[in-house]
């Protein structure tokens, strides 16, 4: 300010002004678009997000009369975590029958603190017979469309038809098929992905061939044997169809009747015979249609 005296009409000084005013300091934006204030600060972060096994770097920015510091954009930051899959509670049956379809099933869990998108994951099924230490073989393997959240459980299941006889060993194993932007395998464990199961002891199934019906021949011939027998083993004829109460068996025989090639290509190695020939009651030869 100034004071101006006026001396004979002459006013001294130069300032012109009546008043005066002081202009506050301007704040600042930051870069969310918030106001911050003169000499205050906002703390931004380099990226939005680290790989796994990293940290955030943090800036404390603060505003000068409309200019602020530094030059960080992010609000926030957090530190990719890994999801971790796991497979557990294969279930399978305790026994089974060769060439006939069993169930089995599996459950896949995600336990760690991360969502799997939507295509990162798959599953599969295999078996091999006699042992774990072997080459397992694929029974399924699927790539599944959708995610699976932190916490999340998905459940497998598939039919399988055991080709042959034997001690039969599942596995059911799940893993991650995607990487994060850093070019990181979306698990952190690979220790849990696999589960077997105990043995399952599977059979054979008898095997057999009606070769004919005949009433002018009054007989019913064919074969039947069993891979995991060597021996002759009982057929059942039956006046209609082979379904309890049983009440239409006409007779239960061996099939001890000579060897029979075709037999011992299906029952490979035994040395029994195993064809039959049963000849067929009055009752069934009355002139009217039977099914045997």
């Amino acid at each position: 300010s100034e004071s101006r005296t006026c001396t004979n009409g002459t006013l001294s000084g130069s300032y012109t002004n009546a008043s005066c005013s002081v202009t506050p300091a301007a704040s600042c934006i930051d870069p969310q678009g918030g106001t911050v204030a003169h000499t205050g600060s906002v703390t931004e972060y380099l990226n939005a997000t680290e790989p796994y096994g990293g940290s955030c770097t943090s800036q404390v920015r603060t505003c000068t009369n409309g200019t602020l510091s530094g030059s960080y954009t992010n609000a926030s930051c957090s530190v990719l975590q890994l999801a971790n899959l796991v497979s557990s509670g294969l279930t399978v049956p305790s026994s089974g029958v060769a060439e006939t379809a069993i169930s089995l099933s599996a459950s896949v869990s995600n336990s760690n603190g991360a969502n799997l998108a939507a295509g990162a994951f798959s599953d599969n099924f295999t078996y091999q017979y006699g042992g774990t230490s072997g080459g397992w073989i694929a029974i399924s393997n699927v790539s599944h469309a959708s995610g699976l959240s932190v916490s999340g459980t998905y459940l497998d299941s598939v039919s399988f038809t055991p080709p042959d006889a034997g001690t039969l060993y599942i596995q059911h194993c799940v893993d991650s098929n995607m990487v994060n932007w850093y070019g990181q395998v979306q698990e952190s464990s690979e220790g849990d992905n696999c589960t077997v199961s105990g043995a399952i002891t599977v059979v054979n199934n008898p095997k057999g061939y009606l070769d004919s019906v005949s009433c002018a021949a009054k007989g019913v011939t064919g074969w039947t044997c069993d891979k995991d027998v060597n021996a002759s083993i009982d057929v059942h004829i039956y006046n209609g169809p082979a379904t309890p109460p049983w009440s239409n068996n006409l007779t239960v025989m061996t099939a001890n009747t000579g060897r029979r090639a075709d037999a011992d290509s299906v029952c490979g190695g035994s040395t029994a015979n195993h064809g039959f020939n049963y000849t067929l009651p009055l009752s069934v030869r009355d002139g009217t249609l039977h099914t045997i």
